[in-house]
């Protein structure tokens, strides 16, 4: 079976996002995400040989971006006492996914979630702010709708 992902309804879109903080869940109005999961590897050389013999497991880091609302954002850094009462907090973000066409609803977990940066626009249309964020663990679950 062969699935186009460019035919509509097989993208996954965000249909809710939730940060849990002390037994709280607040909306989030995150309209688009990106993160990376990266392992940084080290590279043993032994007696002086110029090509690795060996490489450690690794670290592995988490990061990324995700891009809110611009007034959505000022009113949930205003719930936490101000943008910078929010950034470098510890939440956990679980955002919902569920296509059309699609049978299944896709939830992200991200675990021990800080945001660290904010830019942003305002303009006449939405404006957008874009919010820099690092994880300490990830999970994915799929389930039936």
């Amino acid at each position: 079976m062969s699935i186009d992902v460019g035919t509509p309804g097989y993208a996954i879109d965000i249909t809710a996002a939730a940060f849990q903080f002390n037994g709280q869940t607040l909306s989030a109005a995150i309209v688009e995400m990106e993160w990376n999961t990266k392992t940084e590897e080290d590279l043993v050389h032994y007696q002086g040989l110029q090509d690795p013999q060996e490489r450690t497991k690794g670290q592995r880091s988490h990061d990324g971006t995700c891009t809110w609302g611009a007034r959505q954002w000022a009113l949930f850094c205003q719930t936490f006492g101000g943008r910078d009462a929010v950034l470098n907090r510890e939440f956990t973000l679980v955002v919902n996914c569920e296509p059309e066409n699609d049978p299944l609803l896709y939830t992200y977990t991200f675990n021990k979630f800080r945001m660290h940066s904010d830019s942003g626009n305002l303009n006449k249309s939405a404006g957008m702010t874009k919010v820099t964020f690092s994880y300490l663990s990830f999970e994915q679950e799929t389930t039936a709708k």
